[in-house]
């Protein structure tokens, strides 16, 4: 999978989790609504299965979360917290 292709999975999860929280803030449960993308982005990325921890999930997910002030529309700030989500996940190879 192309570095663009993972980019833009990655923006989908950040769009996923803003609208998930948001109706969570209202009381509405869609915790099971989840795209559950990640451990295809962590594969494609090059993630060794021994190191998708627990803790490297938290962490992505705490990430994902900052999206949750961006406007939808506002594609530059989105891909800007995908790139940066992207180079953490580089890290951890």
């Amino acid at each position: 999978m192309e570095k663009q292709e993972i980019i833009e999975l990655i923006e989908a999860d950040i769009l996923n989790m803003k609208l998930i929280s948001g109706l969570n803030d209202l009381s509405i449960d869609l915790s099971h609504y989840s795209l559950n993308i990640e451990a295809l982005i962590f594969k494609n990325i090059g993630i060794k299965k021994h190191l998708r921890t627990e803790e490297l999930y938290k962490r992505y997910f705490e990430l994902l979360k900052q999206g949750k002030t961006i406007h939808p529309t506002n594609k530059a700030d989105i891909r800007k917290l995908a790139l940066k989500i992207y180079r953490f996940l580089l890290n951890q190879i």
